[in-house]
């Protein structure tokens, strides 16, 4: 009971920005980071500035970064494999014009640096496409740290009105409060997210 009374008293002197989720971690947010702290170990976790609407884009993209992920990775896997493909033709057209090692004639030479460009050109495009990834990735996992700073009302709210693109009628309806809680719950949980 005591330690029950001595977490409100830190929560209210931070202002909502430390939580307890769930689990027992405690999360700790300022303009800089949010700091994860659970089982004697502290992680930090660098966050950057958003606006209000950066947030609520954010969320509103939150449920199809997986399938975004996963689309992005086929496409990644036939870009290599088309790679693949041109340098097993690059090895093969070598090997066959270059019998004794006498060198490549003019029209073969200028059919291998065709094909070694377009090597290049996949190989900056494998690049992009596993930075898209890795950028993907990121955004999913700081807005899921995000999400954690919420109370499982506030939660609630997000999850109806963000990710299942619900109106406020329908939130209003699948909530059991009155709209000015849930609209008081949406402004919280946003401006916990908003750094």
């Amino acid at each position: 009971m005591n330690n029950f009374k001595a977490w409100d008293t830190i929560k209210r002197c931070f202002r909502d920005d430390i939580v307890k989720d769930e689990n027992g971690i405690l999360w700790i947010k300022d303009k800089e980071k949010l700091t994860r702290v659970a089982n004697n170990e502290i992680v930090i976790i660098p966050i950057r500035g958003r606006s209000k609407k950066e947030v609520e884009i954010l969320l509103k993209e939150y449920p199809d970064l997986m399938k975004w992920i996963s689309e992005i990775n086929m496409e990644l896997c036939n870009v290599k494999q088309c790679k693949a493909d041109l340098e097993n033709n690059l090895k093969a057209t070598m090997i066959k014009e270059a019998p004794g090692g006498s060198g490549l004639s003019d029209p073969t030479n200028q059919a291998v640096e065709k094909i070694m460009d377009m090597v290049d050109e996949f190989e900056k495009h494998i690049e992009f496409l596993t930075g898209r990834i890795n950028e993907l990735l990121r955004q999913k996992g700081e807005t899921a740290n995000l999400l954690r700073l919420l109370t499982p009302n506030e939660y609630k709210v997000i999850e109806l009105r963000y990710f299942k693109k619900k109106t406020w009628t329908e939130v209003l309806g699948a909530v059991d409060c009155q709209e000015r809680q849930i609209m008081k719950m949406n402004f919280s949980a946003l401006k916990k997210m908003v750094i």
